[in-house]
């Protein structure tokens, strides 16, 4: 975003049509909620984030911008699991999290979504936001309607510029190929949680690491160096 300074706010919010300032406010959560069961007892893992309340937002409601996101179908987890055993790539299976992945999305084409702008939450003041500043939006943001469409197109335009395809029974399931048309590389996307297999050539494990270079990962590793396990989309 851009911290807008005090004069222009008061001419944005004068002029402004009042539905393209959307309000901000804090999300509270428990990560750990919806795998605590009786028999796993898990303590509070507390996570804050700042959304916009942008139900009301003109361009989405109008029908004007795309909102949807594919996700990796349950069928294609499976097939993926079953291929990665198929192939004998375990020592190669990984999974990941994109850190703060809605802020990683393209810059908003101002001439075909328009102008937006955020209002800090009343009564929590942002740092080094200037009390009746507005901040404009330069790219996505966590809470706007097309912030997982604008995480779906980064991340997939960078995917097929390295030389990825998508499946065609899974958008969401992407193959890299050989110049000999034998898979390499498979991986799988819901949001921001990824899972990736690859045959250990010194090609593909480049790959990956370009992928891993590429964005903020909060979570990273390899299945295998998991003794308990791990979990995919919750």
């Amino acid at each position: 975003v851009r911290i807008m300074n005090v004069s222009e706010s008061r001419i944005c919010t004068r002029d402004e049509d009042p539905a393209r300032i959307i309000n901000l406010r804090f999300v509270y959560r428990d990560k750990n909620a919806s795998i605590r069961t009786p028999q796993v007892d898990l303590p509070v893992k507390a996570k804050a984030r700042l959304c916009a309340q942008a139900w009301d937002e003109p361009m989405a409601k109008a029908g004007l911008i795309k909102v949807d996101a594919p996700t990796v179908q349950r069928v294609g987890i499976m097939i993926f699991l079953q291929l990665t055993v198929n192939f004998g790539w375990i020592k190669h299976w990984r999974f990941g999290d994109v850190k703060a992945a809605f802020l990683q999305g393209k810059n908003r084409d101002v001439n075909e979504k328009g102008r937006l702008f955020l209002r800090p939450p009343r009564g929590r003041p942002l740092q080094g936001v200037a009390f009746g500043c507005l901040l404009e939006v330069l790219t996505s943001v966590y809470g706007l309607p097309d912030a997982p469409r604008a995480w779906w197109e980064e991340l997939t335009t960078f995917l097929l510029s390295i030389g990825f395809r998508h499946c065609r029974i899974d958008v969401a399931f992407i193959f890299f190929y050989y110049d000999s048309g034998s898979v390499g590389i498979m991986i799988i996307l819901h949001v921001d949680d990824l899972m990736i297999a690859n045959d250990g050539s010194k090609l593909t494990e480049g790959i990956v690491e370009k992928l891993h270079n590429k964005y903020p990962f909060g979570v990273w590793g390899k299945v295998m160096d998991m003794p308990n396990g791990t979990t995919y989309t919750g």
